[in-house]
């Protein structure tokens, strides 16, 4: 997967080295395991990332774990409709209204639409989108928490990066969401945010999606 061979550098750069059979055989077996998923490629990227820590067995049932426990819930971002892509999309307007005002009026103003920054982040729980040691320490929150983490972070970021956001036209924009500038950026700050975003969202009960009304 050439997505892998930028993502992680070395690790998975030849085509068929060890890594690579290694992520192969992993996606391979949970799309047998898993086929209301099958094969999504944003996992490719999370099954990358727990590789790097763990064995192809373990990795196998981290994805599970993530996928299918009440504490993460991601499955439903893989499915063929993307059912709670949308929603975490709408969920995210929402808040980004609520929270981020100024944000908000200027990306509606630059028709700068959600689903052209979060799709990414949410897909791939931020993989990709921040620099790597924020990765870490951001995961590291999110195996803790669960998956309010995902909501809280996304809502952090336009907090933190609000001043210098509401300056941006569109291609700008999409320029600084494919990964977050590291020289602007202080980690312990921004985490400090994300806790803050956190207890708020959870106050107002905004953390976590709304049940679907039956249909």
């Amino acid at each position: 997967s050439s997505g892998i061979n930028a993502e992680y550098g070395e690790m998975f750069q030849l085509k068929y080295d060890v890594m690579q059979q290694k992520l192969f055989n992993v996606l391979s077996a949970y799309s047998v395991f898993n086929t209301s998923v099958g094969y999504c490629q944003a996992m490719s990227s999370l099954a990358a990332f727990l590789l790097m820590y763990l064995k192809e067995e373990e990795v196998f049932w981290a994805l599970t774990s993530l996928l299918r426990s009440t504490k993460f819930q991601m499955n439903n971002l893989y499915v063929q409709d993307l059912a709670k892509l949308h929603r975490l999309i709408d969920h995210h307007l929402l808040l980004r209204k609520k929270f981020t005002h100024s944000v908000h009026k200027h990306f509606k103003k630059q028709e700068f639409i959600p689903s052209l920054y979060v799709t990414r982040w949410f897909m791939k729980n931020f993989l990709d989108s921040v620099p790597f040691s924020l990765n870490l320490r951001m995961w590291d929150i999110f195996l803790y928490e669960g998956e309010e983490i995902s909501v809280a972070m996304s809502i952090c970021i336009l907090r933190t990066f609000k001043r210098t956001l509401v300056k941006l036209n569109m291609e700008q924009l999409q320029e600084f969401f494919q990964v977050l500038p590291e020289k602007q950026l202080d980690e312990e700050k921004l985490l400090d945010t994300l806790m803050e975003v956190l207890s708020e969202l959870r106050r107002r009960r905004l953390s976590v999606l709304q049940p679907q009304p039956p249909v």
